[in-house]
């Protein structure tokens, strides 16, 4: 007993001693934030609020250093307690104590493992970005329709602009271009890269900058080789010859996730990091993976096949499942993540992926330090095996079901903390020719996730970024990423909206936003709470009194909704009902059957609101296919929702061409 107390001593003494002679460095996991003078009012939502903590721990580093000795050492005397004669300590006594070794392990091994010590922001960063590649730069434009008119990286500047970074393309790769950024982002380089450009580009990361590298699946030069790999070759990661294919469209609920600060709290059900069939990489240390993709196989290329990849199933001796999908490795001051797949930064992948995406940017600007730094690994390791041998030892179950409890209860409250802490949010005011638009996903939509489905959204969403909005999807509703935004569109929710949610939405229109519904008569429970705040509901009104007499649905018919006094312009409904309301500001936009209106625009304080009683009016069979064909030769609802856009945001009217004019493509004839 005396030797083991002894050599706890010396090892405990020996562990503050390192931390000590790494006190510098610990200092940088704090930021450095000016304190507010002594009974200042902190708001708990500012950034200086959420950060004060932890700059009040950067100013006690290394100065309070002892104290965090003393409480070592205290730790070592509770676990060398139950090494006492059972005299010296009464029995329950040493039962209180045990139990509290018991939680106190697990909580430091929950800490160790999960915490996240800083709260990163994109403002004032740079990013660098090549500009050629396997890719371009176009975006939605009105007049180019369908699944090829998306574009691939034109919304990439203006999304990276939102969060507070401003961003440059570039061909060179110079000296003074890496000294001005934070990030270097390479998106599928296919052309050969020069020593110096290697060597600039390894000096940028090695001297604290950090790459963020997508590759692609089944990629192979003349000469063999793969540009992402060429430039990354003083890591320890590669991209694999090979197409990452899953079992479940998406990856969907198909990831695994190191603890780490940008995937912590990041659930996979949605493909919320947005990697569709991509390649799988190669990695040693000190490289580690960030993503693994659980249920699919590496399907190996064939340089003679079609595109070069392989057979499309799985064949013996692939790899099958546990793919690496991203991964990551310090070099020098800086890092290099690695990509697979190029989806998740496309502009039809970003609109879901954004959260996500907002993290890893914020992460790669800042040195934000959490579960993956490499001080931590033995620390866990260490942790993890005295808990077990104490909790084996002891063989009770008190003590084992206090560990299970505090090891779970901490790991949940710091993934929040992380989470919290790691999301950076768009805000409409730091665009300059854009504005921002929230689709809403989180109340259970009456329309498909897959977005070029029948019932799919990606019509909605490129006609709106065609009008020069930036349109994310809202996966998990936030009041504060919709009071950064100017438009939030509903689409047939199947969940009511809190009371608190209902609050944020009102003051969101009442500050001048936009807020476009879209239901029907057969569903009016989720949205009669929101609709009854701004005076509007579903229906003609005739329930306002018993009995109640139900409105005649009005089907798929055409509308019109502007007369240019030349030509009448018409909009399509899919399964229209009448919708109705009791103020008398209210404008009809368009009828149905009998004159009853069947799309209102309600204006409330400095905002407006717009119910249109077409539950499948947005998604794709009512406005746009992914073959970009129009409807009968026309492009009613895609003219409508430019023309209804301007005429919300107090614009120039866009007024829609003569239909009997348009060509073959739907557009007006030259």
């Amino acid at each position: 007993r005396a030797i083991i107390g002894v050599a706890a001593i010396l090892g405990v003494h020996l562990l503050y001693l390192l931390l000590l002679s790494q006190a510098a460095r610990l200092v940088s996991l704090f930021p450095a934030i000016e304190l507010p003078p002594s009974g200042t009012y902190i708001d708990p939502d500012a950034t200086v609020g959420e950060a004060l903590w932890l700059s009040i721990l950067r100013h006690m580093t290394p100065w309070s250093f002892p104290a965090i000795g003393a409480l070592l050492h205290a730790g070592a005397a509770i676990l060398m307690l139950p090494m006492m004669p059972h005299g010296a300590t009464p029995p329950r006594t040493r039962s209180i104590i045990k139990l509290a070794c018991t939680a106190a392990l697990g909580i430091l091994l929950a800490f160790t493992t999960t915490f996240c010590s800083s709260t990163p922001s994109l403002t004032g960063k740079h990013v660098l970005i090549n500009e050629e590649g396997f890719l371009n730069w176009l975006k939605p434009e009105h007049g180019d329709y369908g699944r090829l008119s998306i574009g691939m990286y034109g919304m990439l500047p203006i999304f990276l602009e939102s969060l507070g970074a401003t961003s440059q393309r570039t061909t060179e790769f110079t000296a003074d271009e890496l000294a001005a950024a934070d990030i270097l982002i390479l998106i599928y380089p296919d052309e050969p890269w020069t020593d110096a450009q290697k060597q600039r580009i390894q000096s940028f990361v090695e001297d604290g900058g950090s790459l963020w590298v997508f590759g692609e699946h089944t990629v192979r030069e003349d000469d063999g080789g793969m540009r992402f790999n060429d430039i990354i070759d003083f890591t320890n990661m590669e991209v694999l010859f090979d197409s990452a294919t899953f079992k479940v469209g998406g990856w969907l609920q198909s990831y695994d996730t190191l603890a780490h600060p940008v995937t912590l709290g990041v659930p996979d059900d949605r493909n919320q990091a947005g990697i569709v069939i991509g390649a799988s990489l190669n990695i040693r240390l000190p490289a580690y993976p960030l993503i693994l993709g659980k249920w699919g196989w590496s399907d190996w290329g064939d340089p003679a096949g079609t595109a070069m990849m392989g057979d499309h199933v799985y064949t013996p001796g692939e790899q099958l499942g546990d793919l690496i999908l991203a991964a990551e490795q310090r070099v020098g001051k800086g890092r290099v993540v690695l990509f697979g797949d190029t989806s998740s930064i496309s502009n039809g992948i970003n609109i879901g992926a954004n959260p996500f995406i907002a993290r890893m940017l914020a992460y790669l600007a800042n040195d934000v330090g959490g579960p993956h730094s490499a001080w931590r690994w033995p620390l866990a390791l260490l942790l993890a095996i005295a808990l077990g041998i104490f909790l084996i030892t002891r063989r009770s179950l008190p003590e084992l079901t206090i560990a299970i409890g505090a090891t779970l209860l901490t790991t949940a409250l710091l993934t929040h903390d992380a989470e919290r802490k790691m999301t950076v949010l768009p805000d409409a005011a730091r665009l300059s020719d854009h504005k921002l638009a929230y689709i809403d996903t989180s109340h259970i939509g009456a329309f498909s996730t897959e977005s070029w489905r029948n019932d799919g959204l990606m019509g909605l969403n490129l006609n709106l970024m065609r009008s020069g909005y930036l349109t994310l999807n809202m996966p998990e509703f936030c009041p504060r990423r919709l009071q950064n935004a100017n438009l939030f569109i509903s689409v047939t929710p199947m969940q009511p909206y809190s009371a608190s949610e209902r609050e944020a939405i009102l003051r969101f229109v009442e500050n001048g936003g936009l807020l476009i519904i879209t239901a029907g008569y057969d569903a009016p429970y989720p949205t009669r709470d929101l609709l009854q705040a701004f005076g509007i509901e579903l229906g003609d009104g005739n329930c306002a009194a018993a009995p109640c007499q139900s409105p005649i649905p009005a089907g798929f018919f055409k509308a019109p909704f502007y007369n240019t006094g030349e030509y009448m312009n018409y909009v399509r409904f899919h399964a229209a009902w009448p919708v109705f309301s009791r103020r008398q500001d209210s404008q009809p936009l368009a009828y149905g059957r009998g004159d009853s209106t069947v799309m209102l625009m309600q204006p409330h304080e400095r905002g407006r609101v717009v119910l249109v009683g077409d539950p499948f009016f947005a998604v794709n069979k009512n406005l746009e296919v992914e073959s970009g064909e129009p409807f009968e030769g026309m492009r009613e609802n895609p003219h409508f929702w430019r023309w209804l856009l301007t005429y919300l945001e107090n614009k120039p009217l866009w007024v829609p061409p003569n239909p009997t004019l348009e060509n073959d493509n739907g557009e007006a004839s030259p």
